[in-house]
């Protein structure tokens, strides 16, 4: 083999070698910016898990809140039903009493005019 021939063949392998070289550096580098904006959103996923994590906290605690509020509906709404049904229950007996109270005045009146 030539001497030129030689020399074109390791020209042509030390271009090649400091291609691949660039492409190792470029490749690195985007695989260093990846790495970067992967650990950003990991940052950014514990921080919302956290705040998630919280949330379900407080949602627990809203709920069992919820629950008495709830227990708590249902007994006033036994006693309300209660108190409505005294509340009927007197009003009859006042339009009774009125009733008689109308009838007595009447039966004065009738034996006052006599």
């Amino acid at each position: 083999m030539s001497t030129d021939r030689t020399a074109e063949i390791l020209n042509y392998l030390s271009a090649m070698s400091r291609d691949i070289g660039e492409f190792r550096q470029e490749t690195k580098a985007r695989f260093d910016k990846i790495e970067a904006r992967l650990d950003e959103i990991e940052a950014r996923l514990d921080k919302i898990e956290a705040r998630l994590d919280a949330l379900e906290s407080e949602m627990k605690e809203v709920k069992e809140g919820l629950a008495g509020v709830k227990t708590e509906v249902h007994l006033l709404t036994r006693k309300l039903n209660a108190v409505i049904l005294e509340a009927a229950d007197t009003r009859a007996r006042v339009t009774f009493v009125e009733d008689r109270v109308e009838a007595l005045e009447a039966k004065v009146q009738t034996k006052e005019q006599t």
